[in-house]
């Protein structure tokens, strides 16, 4: 009867105990090793947060020749810069289409005034007024 006291009290206590740990709380971080041997020394506690894998050579020749693209970073390079052509063009039909919509704009104002001028005018000119009709 002790056995079973004492067995049933330690799998109550493992059960706690395993449900403390959250398993399935993703917001739970694990400190391991790397990532305190990193912080220690300072450095981005994720490898993959340095940029000197991705850009840095892989290689450097003796001679200080350049040394050759990557097939998939020669790809990006090229995939880039047909992005970037694409922008400016893009840009430019912009630009032309607001100027070219500020001119129409223009234009249909200098044809409401041109309208407005050839239209009829009342006849006689200016009527003078009493104060201008006195000269002294």
């Amino acid at each position: 009867m002790q056995y079973i006291n004492r067995l049933s009290q330690k799998i109550g206590q493992f059960s706690v105990s395993f449900l403390n740990r959250n398993y399935h709380n993703p917001s739970v971080k694990v400190n391991r090793e790397g990532k305190i041997w990193r912080r220690t020394h300072k450095l981005p506690a994720h490898i993959n947060q340095t940029k000197s894998l991705m850009e840095g050579a892989d290689f450097r020749y003796v001679d200080n020749r350049p040394t050759p693209y990557g097939s998939r970073e020669y790809r990006r390079m090229l995939n880039q810069r047909e992005i970037a052509t694409q922008v400016v063009r893009l840009l430019e039909e912009m630009n032309y289409a607001e100027s070219r919509w500020k001119n129409m704009e223009i234009e249909k104002e200098n044809e409401k005034k041109n309208i407005l001028d050839r239209k009829l005018k009342p006849k006689g000119g200016v009527v003078p007024s009493k104060e201008s009709d006195v000269d002294v």
